[in-house]
């Protein structure tokens, strides 16, 4: 047992002796392909390395920054209900996890995800407009951009080769075919030209 506990503080520190896991915080997301990983790996922060508070402030300037510059909305405001602030990073954590916006709406999953906000369960129509109003867009996005680099990477296993590669080669190999087209055609009367060879 005393061996144990004496492994692990020296597991976390480098050779130097400074804490790896010192200053671990996800970066600023300020592309879309940031974007894109930051939300891919929202499930999969582990809160014992990575602050949960660190991940939140990330997750809403990353909001604000989407609705700023990539869908030009200026007039960026912080949702309130009830006189608190929304918490958008719990917003968007529970609709994905209860299956996405189509799913909870369908459940009527709203009532609950209020109540688990701390919020009046009878505000779930609002939350939902909240969601619509400041995440919506960002996950459809999201969803866009994801099946779009699912599409280009997929494989056909047969050929071995990827969609687009087989696009352009089969693009490349349209033949032009030579039709035998008779030097004077018969036109039909008044359309075509007056003399005709016999």
């Amino acid at each position: 047992m005393e061996l144990h506990a004496e492994r692990i503080p020296t597991m976390n520190k480098t050779r130097n002796g400074k804490q790896f896991f010192e200053n671990l915080e996800p970066l600023e997301v300020s592309t879309i392909e940031q974007m894109v990983v930051f939300l891919d790996l929202l499930n999969t922060f582990n809160k014992r390395i990575v602050k949960e508070e660190c991940v939140k402030v990330r997750f809403n300037k990353m909001v604000k920054w989407f609705n700023k510059y990539v869908i030009k909305k200026n007039d960026f405001w912080v949702p309130v209900m009830e006189g608190c602030e929304v918490d958008l990073y719990y917003l968007y954590m529970a609709v994905k996890l209860n299956g996405g916006k189509r799913n909870v709406t369908k459940n009527g999953f709203w009532s609950l995800i209020a109540s688990d906000m701390k919020l009046d369960p009878r505000k779930g129509f609002q939350l939902m407009l909240q969601y619509d109003e400041h995440l919506q867009q960002m996950d459809v996005y999201h969803a866009n951009v994801r099946r779009r680099q699912l599409e280009d990477s997929q494989f056909n296993i047969k050929e071995g080769m990827t969609n687009n590669i087989r696009e352009s080669q089969q693009q490349n190999e349209l033949a032009i075919k030579k039709r035998k087209v008779p030097a004077i055609r018969d036109w039909p009367p008044g359309c075509g030209p007056a003399t005709k060879k016999k």
